[in-house]
């Protein structure tokens, strides 16, 4: 070992110590593991920090068809923080596209722009008119091809928690 190793080991450590006692906590990432999609499509996901006091500073969702498969298009009703006074979860809420649409087709309007995706009851596919608006062009999400058919549709939600320094 050279005699710089323990000089760079030892400002290492008394970053590490600043750092703590600065106010910077130590954050780590959890998820809930891949959970099916219920019979009806609908999915319901909370997420909490393990620790009391442990604070989440985001959070986020990832929904397939099957093991190493596509995303699954899901359309979310919720997806935020929950915990009184701290936040210390996260809920994902949502439908898959399939569900949300009795008649087969599931339509949206597009913001040609961002690609935001406004899913709505009905539109005229290829047009702006409502409930698109100008810079939006309505697309049939389902009939962009079928995605492939696995028996257990399932979400993941993960989410950031940080610990607070003593």
């Amino acid at each position: 070992m050279n005699r710089l190793t323990p000089a760079v080991v030892a400002f290492g450590l008394m970053m590490i110590a600043s750092s703590a006692s600065s106010g910077v906590g130590i954050t780590y990432n959890t998820c809930s593991g891949y959970i099916p999609v219920s019979a009806n499509g609908v999915f319901n996901i909370d997420v909490s920090c393990s620790n009391p006091g442990e604070t989440v500073v985001t959070g986020g969702y990832n929904c397939v068809y099957g093991p190493n498969s596509d995303p699954l298009p899901v359309i979310v009703s919720t997806n935020t923080f929950f915990g009184y006074p701290i936040p210390n979860g996260w809920q994902t809420i949502g439908q898959t596209l399939e569900s949300a649409s009795a008649a087969g087709h599931t339509y949206a309007c597009v913001n040609n722009s961002s690609g935001t995706v406004k899913v709505v009851p009905g539109c005229m596919v290829g047009t702006n008119s409502s409930p698109c608006h100008n810079n939006e062009t309505c697309t049939d999400l389902s009939g962009q091809g079928s995605p492939p058919v696995f028996s257990n549709p399932s979400c993941e939600v993960c989410i950031s928690c940080v610990i607070s320094p003593p």
